[in-house]
């Protein structure tokens, strides 16, 4: 008798096969995924924050392909950081004073949940089966990454 319940994890994900940094997608979509590196905008000047803005809207109104943004978010695990610090024996007074503040300040801020962020872009190919031409597939998902690479590029990226 066959378990009702055979269904395998990889049963539930579209994921077919990853070539050449293109994924396909088990309805015949390919897709590639680009990481794009944040700016902290905090640490810019209010008119390098301005022309930042300009340049991230004029990306995105320049698009003529449809385009996800995932932003992946953890908690952060500073524990092993916090225990190195306080591991080192420090016979300078003044280091060893820096260091308390320093821990004090971490422990401080990690009751404001300190978390790390990482951005991706994902574009597909249009072609849902249609154009079956591999070469064709890759080639207009790089043009789509070259335009995203040099778009964000005016932005600082």
């Amino acid at each position: 008798m066959k378990n009702k319940f055979s269904s395998t994890t990889k049963d539930f994900f579209p994921i077919d096969t990853i070539v050449d940094d293109l994924i396909k997608l088990k309805d015949g979509t390919y897709v590639k995924i680009i990481k794009v590196n944040p700016i902290n905008l905090n640490l810019k000047t209010s008119f390098e924050q301005q022309a930042i803005i300009f340049s991230y809207k004029n990306f995105l109104q320049s698009l003529n392909f449809d385009i996800q943004i995932i932003i992946q978010s953890k908690k952060a695990d500073i524990k092993n950081h916090l225990n190195n610090i306080n591991s080192k024996s420090e016979k300078n007074p003044k280091i060893q004073e820096l260091l308390l503040d320093y821990t004090s300040y971490i422990q401080e801020k990690k009751n404001d949940s300190l978390s790390s962020k990482n951005f991706y872009i994902v574009v597909s190919s249009n072609n849902k089966g249609l154009d079956t031409n591999y070469e064709n597939i890759k080639q207009d998902l790089y043009k789509k990454y070259q335009k995203i690479k040099s778009e964000l590029g005016k932005c600082g990226n």
